[in-house]
């Protein structure tokens, strides 16, 4: 009943900030409506928008997190940047990775989106046909907002956005309901940010280099818990694999 109580306030903001996302998630309700009742179960679209927000609603219940990782290399000559890795670990739950699917969304008038999700989720990491990537890492902490985005469709907007400057635009404009981190890899630059409803934290890699883990690098604004004791060490050892690939 709570899960459910807290879907339908986020329904009503995702309606009025970005509803061509609520018009999706109806039409996924609608598509596993037959199917559902076949089977005796029940599915409506606040199951939908509950998976959506699943980060807000749930955080807090994993026991394990995820390194990202954006890299810009420089070309042979050592004048400038030419090519761009983004990746990432997400180390969760064994049984969801069955339930995982690479899927291409194509909007008119908007870029091809290449992402690694699951089903009923219209957001999450991957890429677009103009080279802006995002990235993730989820970060317990209070509190959350139901009148600002879910985390999940904040990854969506991104990838619909041509560069990583109006991705970021975009965000900051419609603010997240509760803390995260992402990465926006770029074939120009990439940054990392952590959207919430409180001025958004930047950084802006001198080296090329962005990764983060599940943990706040700085933080004066907002409660975080005690969460995962392996994230600093995850992020100790990113920056130590990486400085010994440069030299």
């Amino acid at each position: 009943a709570h899960v459910r109580t807290v879907a339908k306030e986020f329904r009503t903001t995702i309606g009025q900030l970005v509803p061509h996302l609520l018009q999706e998630m109806e039409g996924i309700a609608d598509g596993l409506y037959a199917y559902a009742d076949e089977h005796g179960r029940s599915v409506d679209v606040l199951d939908i928008v509950a998976l959506n927000a699943r980060s807000e609603i749930a955080l807090g219940q994993w026991d394990d997190g995820c390194t990202s990782l954006a890299w810009r290399f420089r070309n042979s000559a050592g004048s400038g940047f030419e090519r761009q890795l983004l990746g990432q670990n997400w180390d969760w739950r064994v049984g969801v990775g069955r339930n995982l699917a690479m899927v291409s969304i194509e909007q008119d008038g908007k870029p091809k989106i290449w992402m690694v999700t699951e089903p009923g989720i219209v957001g999450k990491i991957g890429f677009n046909s103009s080279s802006v990537g995002v990235l993730l890492n989820a970060i317990r902490a209070r509190p959350i907002s139901t009148s600002l985005l879910p985390i999940h469709c904040l990854l969506r907007i991104s990838l619909e956005n041509e560069s990583v400057d109006s991705a970021i635009t975009a965000i900051e404009k419609l603010g997240g309901a509760a803390s995260s981190q992402h990465i926006y890899p770029h074939c120009r630059h990439s940054q990392g940010m952590r959207p919430r409803a409180l001025p958004a934290w930047r950084r802006l890699p001198p080296d090329g280099i962005v990764m983060h883990t599940n943990h706040f690098l700085e933080n004066k604004l907002v409660d975080e818990p005690p969460w995962l004791s392996g994230s600093p060490v995850r992020l100790e050892r990113a920056d130590a694999s990486c400085g010994e690939l440069i030299r």
